[in-house]
């Protein structure tokens, strides 16, 4: 049980499409989120944080997708100095680190 109360669904206002986009990409709407409903101005930062890291030319969004997908470009035992590699063999802890 949270020390603060989640700002109920009904009651979000102008946030519910945020947190209907959060909703979308996750399956559900975490506490933490509702919790931070109290002070909208950092739910709505923290989507503009997520946008920025995650955004369509972001090394690790275009680096999370490709994983993601199944491509095998580059595993994991390959050494980091491969000329295969276009990025330097960081694509695992840039995507995940």
């Amino acid at each position: 049980m949270p020390r603060i109360d989640p700002v109920p669904r009904g009651a979000l206002g102008d946030l519910k499409t945020v947190l209907d986009a959060v909703e979308s990409r996750m399956g559900f709407v975490p506490n933490s989120q509702l919790i931070l409903a109290h002070r909208p101005e950092i739910v709505r930062a923290f989507a503009q944080l997520g946008a920025a890291i995650n955004g369509p030319s972001s090394t690790c969004a275009v680096t999370r997708r490709r994983f993601s997908s199944g491509c095998k470009s580059r595993p994991a035992t390959a050494p980091a100095g491969s000329s295969r590699s276009r990025h330097g063999g960081d694509e695992m802890s840039e995507a995940f680190g």
